[in-house]
């Protein structure tokens, strides 16, 4: 029997929500955006990357001022009927050689990552991890998403694995995490 939970050969209860679009008036954004970066650069601590994560950052309200609209969309796209938050937020810096190994954030919500300056001649971008392996050969899944460039915003559930490989430019890359409740 079919059902609206099956569309296919799938079953849209095992789908990932996932969202990738461009924020809208993202000049204008990017220089409030880049504003609240340069208020807080000097709290970046380096480890695989740097990063302002472990400091006492208060600017997420100021960036859902920023981004609300574009929040919005995204809310509407996965169907949400209630108000969503930006709950956390922190810069992150990859100069050459800096990478971010597999991690999620953890349970409940969405996350997302923003990129303020991102070259795809230069830099790869985040790569997702399946929470389940290949049916056919058993491997590990990953999705590198395509045509992605300064102003792109990815939000996806927050256990959803995921890396930075290493930068391998002497260009410097910088997005901006956030979770949504």
């Amino acid at each position: 029997m079919l059902t609206d939970d099956y569309s296919g050969p799938y079953l849209k209860k095992f789908a990932i929500p996932f969202s990738k679009g461009k924020i809208s008036d993202w000049d204008t954004k990017r220089e409030a955006i880049l504003k609240i970066h340069d208020r807080h650069k000097d709290n970046m601590v380096e480890g695989e990357q740097m990063s302002d994560y472990g400091t006492n950052r208060q600017y997420h309200f100021l960036l859902e001022a920023i981004l609300m609209d574009d929040l919005i969309n995204v809310k509407n796209q996965f169907g949400i009927d209630k108000q969503i938050r930006i709950n956390s937020a922190w810069f992150q810096r990859y100069n050459k050689a800096h990478a971010h190994s597999v991690h999620n954030h953890g349970f409940g919500g969405f996350s997302s990552v923003l990129f303020i300056k991102f070259d795809p001649e230069h830099h790869k971008p985040t790569t997702f991890v399946a929470p389940f392996l290949n049916n056919i050969d058993g491997n590990v899944l990953e999705y590198i998403p395509t045509d992605v460039e300064e102003g792109t915003l990815i939000v996806f559930p927050t256990s959803l694995q995921h890396y930075v490989p290493p930068n391998t430019s002497d260009i410097d890359r910088l997005i901006l995490s956030m979770n949504i409740n």
